[in-house]
């Protein structure tokens, strides 16, 4: 028993030290001589995983406020390191229904009007469409009404 904790001590050692590629059997030849080099399969490393990779779901949009949707996506981009011009097409294959009969006919208007259609343009759009609409905030305004004089003075 001691030995096998001797030797799975040992490999996380390892892991931790460069070494996590080698126990995993992920390798490339380079020439004549064999380098160990982590290989790249489309997902990222989370270092608070200890090696194992982690997979995020792209969240799906159909409407209402996008505020948590955008949040999400942006994290999904940074984790995955997205790369700028792939931002919109993969944002937008996840709209649905109402999301999805705006976005098609807003980027058709924008396409036609000859303007490149950027992570920028995209998410002021959907903010335009979709963000919630900014009017008075009644809890707020109640919230800092005053008392001014006695109640003595208001009967």
């Amino acid at each position: 028993m001691e030995e096998a904790i001797n030797r799975l001590t040992e490999a996380v050692t390892a892991g931790r030290e460069g070494g996590g590629a080698a126990v995993r059997g992920n390798h490339r030849h380079v020439g004549q001589e064999q380098q160990l080099q982590p290989v790249n399969r489309g997902e990222n490393l989370n270092p608070f995983s200890q090696g194992r990779t982690v997979k995020l779901e792209f969240p799906r949009f159909k409407g209402g406020d996008p505020t948590a949707w955008i949040s999400k996506v942006k994290q999904y981009f940074d984790y995955n390191h997205t790369l700028e011009d792939q931002k919109v097409g993969f944002a937008s294959y996840h709209l649905e229904d109402e999301a999805n009969e705006w976005w098609q006919a807003t980027s058709k208007a924008l396409r036609e009007d000859g303007i490149n259609i950027a992570w920028p343009i995209f998410e002021e759009e959907l903010w335009v469409r979709f963000g919630p609409v900014y009017g008075e905030d009644f809890d707020e305004a109640l919230s800092k009404i005053q008392q001014t004089g006695t109640l003595q003075e208001y009967q």
